[in-house]
């Protein structure tokens, strides 16, 4: 059976294999750096550990659901629709107070009606 990363981590996490958590860890340092400068530079160093967390595990079901699926996530053309909408969404919820609170949620909602769209209706 082909293990999905997130699917892995979690049982892996759950058995409490320390030696694997730590072999991740130390083969993905320049991962890890990047997804917490992600999660500082969206969230201004308000909600670090679980912005980090949040994105990672976004990210890695985004990735196995895309190859499950056999859909494109990093085509350019997904990407530049993808940052497009991002930008009139994200700007759109930060002028609105009640929205700002709210950035991580809309972001994931934008990221996935934006995957669904493309790979149903315009590849």
């Amino acid at each position: 059976m082909v293990w999905s990363m997130a699917l892995e981590f979690f049982a892996r996490l759950f058995m409490l294999d320390i030696g694997w958590l730590i072999q991740l860890v130390a083969d993905n340092l320049i991962v890890l750096f990047i997804f917490l400068a992600v999660a500082f530079f969206m969230f201004n160093d308000k909600k670090l550990l679980p912005a980090f967390l949040f994105f990672t595990i976004m990210m890695w079901v985004s990735l196995d659901l895309s190859r499950a699926l056999g859909w494109v996530i990093l085509a350019p053309a997904f990407l530049g629709i993808h940052y497009l909408s991002k930008q009139i969404v994200l700007c759109f919820a930060e002028s609105d107070e009640s929205l700002s609170k709210h950035l991580l949620v809309i972001n994931t909602i934008q990221f996935v009606s934006m995957f669904a769209i493309y790979n149903l209706f315009l590849r």
